[in-house]
């Protein structure tokens, strides 16, 4: 009777221990989840918080001649929607990323340990795709510029609509000023659709190579099972590796509508900071010291080609 006991005891206690580890491992990734969350959040705000500020003090510093070759309205959308796509970036799309990049090279070291020959398959294959990967992301990302481009003008129809509206109701151009807005409007939707005619046919077009590759893995795997050579098993751990091999090559391909926006917006911003139109002091300049004197505005009014004083 003591034998069975004992075993009971032994298997209670490390079916306890067991739940003890689970909840315990259940915490810490809980725990890190918060983490990884909040401070993803926190470099993001922090990010859009420095360029936003930076941006605004080269604004407030440029001369007024650039201001009459801009609209302020591309001025205001940098400042908040491309910043706001960096945010968006920083917070999610960097760490992911980074994680794509870290799993492709795991995977890629476990499957020439398993088989190397396999794996110079699949290192074949990859150089396809980030190839493919490289020429959407150029045609998404002027897709992606002339978006942004009917974005801007959008701000800017709304901005003058919004703020002539006075005007706009005593000569009753109320229609002209929608017309307008639809125009414009339309242009966007349209680029909208081409951009993204553009970035859904990457997907099809990226799992076309992977589905080959492991098409031809298994046909080769099999005559090697066959043949004594390999075993199922084995088989049938690489291409599960191989399957999660190629999945963060194709997330990073999903991926590329982010990267090419984000892309999109540092350039804007970088043309902004990247203006040479500030105002400079000579270099002998002196400050202004005990100013003495009188400023006389005259009020000057023209009608009818004449003027008063």
């Amino acid at each position: 009777m003591a034998g069975p006991l004992c075993a009971d005891d032994r298997d209670g206690g490390l079916a306890l221990w067991a739940g003890i580890f689970t909840v315990g491992i259940a915490a810490i990734g809980a725990a890190a989840s918060y983490l990884d969350s909040y401070w993803s959040e926190n470099l993001a705000q922090r990010v859009a918080h420095d360029l936003r500020m930076r941006t605004y003090h080269h604004l407030q510093r440029l001369a007024l001649s650039y201001y009459d070759k801009h609209q302020v309205s591309t001025s205001l959308s940098t400042l908040t929607t491309d910043i706001e796509i960096v945010q968006d970036f920083a917070s999610s799309g960097v760490l992911a990323v980074l994680i794509d990049v870290l799993s492709v090279v795991g995977m890629f070291t476990l499957m020439a340990w398993l088989n190397w020959a396999f794996t110079l398959i699949a290192a074949a294959v990859a150089p396809v795709l980030l190839l493919l990967i490289y020429h959407f992301k150029r045609a998404v990302k002027t897709a992606t510029k002339e978006v942004r481009r009917n974005q801007a003008k959008i701000v800017a129809v709304e901005m003058y609509g919004l703020e002539s509206q006075r005007v706009i109701e005593a000569f009753g151009t109320q229609d002209f000023e929608e017309e307008r807005l639809g125009r414009v409007s339309q242009a966007a939707v349209q680029s909208a659709l081409r951009a993204r005619r553009i970035k859904s046919s990457l997907a099809p077009a990226s799992a076309l190579p992977v589905a080959l590759c492991s098409a031809f893995v298994l046909w080769r795997g099999a005559g090697l099972v066959t043949a004594g050579a390999m075993t199922a098993g084995g088989l049938i751990v690489f291409l599960t590796y191989l399957a999660r091999f190629f999945k963060p090559v194709q997330d990073l391909a999903k991926m590329t509508n982010l990267i090419a926006q984000a892309s999109v917006a540092t350039e804007r911003i970088g043309e902004i900071l990247e203006t040479d139109d500030i105002i400079r002091e000579r270099p002998d300049a002196r400050p202004s010291q005990g100013l003495r004197g009188e400023i006389i505005f005259g009020l000057y009014s023209r009608i009818c080609g004449q003027s008063d004083d």
